[in-house]
């Protein structure tokens, strides 16, 4: 007994489509594409599956294939012999009238019979929905022996301490909540990678170089999540380099920055509004946050803030970017509307870094604290990046679940 071509396509065929049961119709080019068989060789199968009931057809732009019953009412042995005929190992075994006149004194007989019967004890037992658990098993199996990692993707600080209680703080999180990947860093700004390696003998990989170790390492699955607050110039640079090796990893995946989703807006200003409770629960006081800002058009995202801050009720908490829009000048007019005497400075920054301690706070003249002290406020600044914030790490966290989430899809 040998079977033939056409009855293991039949049976690849019904899987395939068991597999896609929750998907509805099924075209046959897209078994074919998934089965790597020819789609001229599979209208052929499928006709007689459509003839015998097995398969169900509709026609149209969604038309398609879909099984007539369950996985569970298909056994192979039923898919087999609709195929085959009969799946005896001899022809004297074909039908249930032995005509062989050696039939009664056969001893071979015997041995073709035991070989009958415990093919037919396994075809008949199996059915379609035991195949897919199989095949969801060995999948799972595969997923398990492959070589993980998160690479935590930031622009990077030169302030150790800072660094450590930000990004560290977002990958120790990270790496707890997933404890089946290893967790990696790389930072995107040149020249704080240079000031790292010169002053603290510190090397730390850029976007190129984690990717080339993640190859070399053999990692097959990786999951890029950035610590960038909006989908600027970085991001792209960052998502661009990692393409370029998307054909030499099994699963590339990207979680989202910061703010990206309008569920994200909503997340960060609940976020805000408990971590600036106190001092916006003072009439005399208004909350700056000062932002990066871009020329990038997702520099929209800090003007959306905004809104969703007001929008919230937090009338006295404002949104400012360093190099983009809104303008500080903007923002000092806004706030000087409130009648507020007093002006609470923090970063819309993951790291309180150099724009932080330097064009927020600080004597110069045209530093933000400076800025609104002439303007007759005043002003008290925080050093406290986002990544301090626990409710802060909890949203890039659920942005790598999204994009795990995804991969399995």
């Amino acid at each position: 007994m040998k079977i033939s071509t056409k009855g293991r396509y039949a049976l690849r065929l019904l899987l395939d489509l068991a597999m896609q049961e929750s998907e509805g119709y099924t075209s046959i080019k897209a078994i074919a594409n998934r089965q790597n068989i020819s789609e001229k060789y599979l209208e052929q199968i499928i006709g007689t599956l459509v003839k015998a009931g097995y398969v169900t057809s509709t026609r149209g732009v969604q038309g398609g294939y879909r099984l007539a019953q369950e996985p569970k009412d298909y056994t192979v042995g039923m898919i087999l012999r609709l195929m085959e005929g009969n799946l005896a190992p001899v022809t004297c075994l074909e039908s249930s009238h032995n005509a062989c006149s050696r039939a009664e004194e056969c001893v071979t007989l015997e041995v073709w019979q035991q070989v009958q019967h415990a093919v037919e004890g396994v075809v008949d037992r199996l059915t379609l929905a035991d195949l897919v658990q199989r095949y969801r098993d060995k999948l799972l199996q595969q997923d398990t022996n492959k070589k993980r990692a998160i690479l935590v993707v930031s622009f990077g600080t030169s302030y150790l301490q800072t660094c450590d209680a930000t990004i560290g703080a977002i990958e120790r999180e990270i790496a707890q909540a997933y404890p089946d990947y290893e967790v990696r860093r790389a930072f995107t700004s040149q020249m704080i990678l240079q000031i790292l390696r010169k002053r603290d003998n510190l090397e730390i990989d850029d976007v190129e170089q984690a990717v080339q170790r993640l190859l070399a390492d053999g990692v097959q699955e990786v999951i890029c999540q950035p610590t960038h607050v909006i989908n600027g110039l970085e991001y792209d640079a960052m998502v661009q380099t990692m393409m370029r090796y998307q054909t030499a990893f099994s699963v590339l995946r990207f979680g989202a920055p910061l703010l990206s989703t309008t569920e994200d807006y909503h997340e960060l200003v609940a976020a805000l509004q408990q971590e600036f409770a106190a001092p916006l629960a003072q009439g005399d006081t208004a909350v700056v946050l000062m932002g990066h800002g871009t020329s990038h058009p997702a520099n929209a995202a800090y003007a959306a803030l905004n809104y969703w801050c007001k929008a919230t009720g937090l009338d006295r908490l404002f949104i400012g970017t360093v190099e983009g829009d809104p303008k500080l000048q903007e923002i000092v007019q806004q706030v000087q509307l409130t009648g507020v005497k007093r002006v609470i400075l923090a970063p819309l920054m993951v790291v309180a870094g150099d724009h932080a301690r330097n064009d927020m706070q600080g004597s110069d003249e045209n530093s933000w604290e400076s800025v609104f002290r002439h303007a007759g406020f005043s002003v008290t600044c925080l050093l406290k990046g986002l990544g301090e914030y626990p409710a802060i790490r909890r949203l890039y966290t659920a942005h790598v679940n999204a994009a795990i989430q995804k991969r399995s899809e």
